[in-house]
């Protein structure tokens, strides 16, 4: 089945500190690097693995874009639909992870959120990124998707976002068949619930198959009338006070590793554990 990747895009300059991250002071760090965030993440799978997956987004004509389309060039990524912007600049950010792993970004979202998606898809997986972020997506557009039997399927940004914006996705969710997100962004939407538990059935209940609320030690998922859960075994764990481990976009790149196990017919407790060993094995090779 053709995978399609749709909606944000956004190049980071990723700043790594050997410290904790303090306002109003300087602070030096011993790494940065450029990365392309959003559906640049989700890529990452699929160029680990050598398969192909489409992109639908939008960048703006400037440095910045010209550098993601350059960059993400692969024999396993089509990029004939990233729409080039004349009006909307490319969305960038600054993040700074500490020695922690804790993240803080510094956005500006433009071109990206602003597409309008048109293009017709049949018998395809469409997947969004940060589905709640995106103006330009209409509803009769995921209508049309389902009237052309795709599979949809769709993440969310982290917890930086207030309730306000992540409220968006209750108006997409009915035509959902996959919501997958963080534990973050579940208590971001149920703000005085943190059982992940509740949160997967009720969440479940509103989808066409199921929600998968992934954490660093494993997930739960549910279809609204079970609720499951996958717990990476302790010895797979490791420890963040003795390693610094490369922890942005694995989200991204967990969400690629689910949808991809789905659309070869595997069951979902199966392409959840395949998802999370994928993941593991990418964080150990990535340890700093």
């Amino acid at each position: 089945m053709k995978i399609i990747l749709l909606g944000n895009i956004v190049l980071d300059t990723i700043f790594y500190l050997n410290h904790i991250s303090s306002l109003n002071k300087s602070n030096p760090s011993f790494m940065v690097e450029s990365n392309i965030g959003g559906i640049g993440n989700n890529i990452k799978f699929f160029n680990n693995i050598k398969e192909l997956v489409y992109v639908d987004t939008q960048i703006g004509d400037d440095l910045p874009g010209k550098h993601i389309k350059k960059n993400l060039k692969s024999k396993f990524v089509n990029i004939k639909n990233i729409n080039l912007s004349k009006s909307f600049k490319t969305s960038v950010a600054t993040v700074v992870i500490d020695r922690n792993n804790e993240k803080t970004s510094y956005v500006n979202w433009d071109s990206c959120q602003k597409k309008i998606f048109k293009t017709k898809y049949k018998n395809a997986w469409c997947h969004f990124s940060y589905i709640e972020l995106l103006e330009g997506l209409n509803l009769s557009y995921l209508k049309s998707l389902r009237e052309n039997k795709c599979i949809i399927s769709a993440d969310m940004c982290s917890s930086f976002y207030s309730k306000s914006k992540k409220i968006n996705i209750f108006k997409y969710i009915k035509y959902l068949d996959f919501l997958i997100i963080s534990d973050n962004e579940a208590h971001g939407l149920f703000s005085n619930n943190k059982n992940l538990y509740d949160l997967s059935k009720k969440l479940g209940k509103l989808v066409t198959d199921h929600v998968i609320i992934h954490h660093s030690k494993g997930s739960f998922y549910s279809n609204g009338e079970y609720v499951k859960q996958f717990k990476i075994p302790m010895k797979q764990l490791f420890n963040t006070n003795k390693y610094f481990a490369n922890l942005n976009g694995i989200g991204d790149f967990f969400c690629s590793a689910v949808l991809f196990s789905l659309s070869i017919k595997l069951p979902v407790d199966k392409a959840i554990h395949l998802a999370h060993n994928y993941c593991l094995k990418y964080i150990q090779k990535n340890l700093k």
